[in-house]
């Protein structure tokens, strides 16, 4: 919204004469004096609401009841409400945050396997903030599938005939009018090659609750690798991404999940995908990645 827009104007009439019946319009603080507005104005004369400075609707305040008094030369006056709503535009992209990622995966991994999620954020609201995700086609990209709605990185195709690879993916964001992020996130698959059956978690997808008022170092939940009975090396556990802000940390040994900060429920609902989920891949250096969701109450 652009400064010296007219949003309404305000008509009152007086039933006195020419002398007494001119009115002069202005916002009031709803007692006697006169209010002045960070973002509005009245032109005295004709009672027309103007924008004194540019708004940014994603950066302040949405709605604003506004008091204009209409006054005559004799002192007397009437007032009126008047109820704004500032408008979005689609002013903003999709912007990723963080926009390069790096997994690895066992040359062993079934279709089917996520890899990751990536985020992309958009600061506008309804369609024009709703995010949808891409592969861009390049070498590789066959190989995996971006769901459109959360992001999660999924393997489609056996990786067995690339031994030992390194594959690069772009992926892309846009919002519910098309505007598509100037920078799509780099997401840098390494394919690790091994004679050996990998080990994999017991289930491939977990879930845990954990009050948002609990502090600091509580425990959320473990996740359990299976190895073949013929495996030596040894399993290692880390979080690989769905977590930016660092809320969770995991025992590289146990596979015990906990908490290494407060955490807000309604932060976690304001999430890209609309859901107070939040979805963490697990990375062991021999086994195929799935992925863990912690909800929180």
């Amino acid at each position: 919204m652009k400064a010296s827009d007219v949003q309404e104007s305000v008509v009152a009439t007086d039933a006195d004469s020419r002398e007494f019946g001119t009115l002069l319009y202005s916002l009031s603080d709803g007692f006697d004096g006169q209010e002045r507005h960070p973002l509005f104005h009245v032109q005295p004369q004709t009672g027309e609401l103007c924008v004194s400075q540019d708004i940014d609707r994603d950066l302040g305040q949405t709605v604003h009841d506004i008091l204009i008094r209409a006054e005559d030369p004799g002192g007397l006056s009437a007032q009126t409400y008047v109820h704004v709503e500032v408008e979005d535009l689609n002013d903003h992209a999709p912007v990723f945050n963080p926009d390069e990622y790096t997994v690895s995966i066992s040359s062993h991994a079934q279709p089917g396997a996520e890899l990751l999620n990536v985020i992309a954020t958009d600061r506008d609201s309804g369609r024009f903030g709703q995010v949808t995700y891409d592969i861009i086609p390049g070498d590789g990209s066959g190989l995996f599938d971006v769901d459109p709605q959360t992001g999660t990185l999924t393997l489609t195709s056996p990786l067995g005939d690339l031994g030992a690879a390194r594959v690069k993916l772009l992926v892309t964001a846009q919002d519910g009018e098309g505007v598509t992020s100037a920078r799509p996130a780099e997401v840098t698959v390494n394919v690790l090659h091994s004679a050996q059956a990998p080990a994999v978690f017991q289930r491939s997808r977990y879930t845990f609750t954990v009050p948002e008022d609990a502090p600091p170092g509580t425990s959320v939940g473990t996740v359990e690798a299976m190895t073949p009975a013929d495996f030596s090396a040894s399993v290692s556990y880390r979080i690989s991404s769905g977590d930016p802000k660092g809320f969770f940390s995991i025992h590289p040994k146990s596979g015990l999940i906990s908490s290494i900060k407060p955490l807000d429920h309604e932060a976690a609902a304001k999430r890209p995908a609309g859901s107070p989920v939040l979805h963490l891949t697990l990375l062991r250096f021999t086994a195929p990645p799935r992925s863990t969701s912690l909800s929180r109450t």
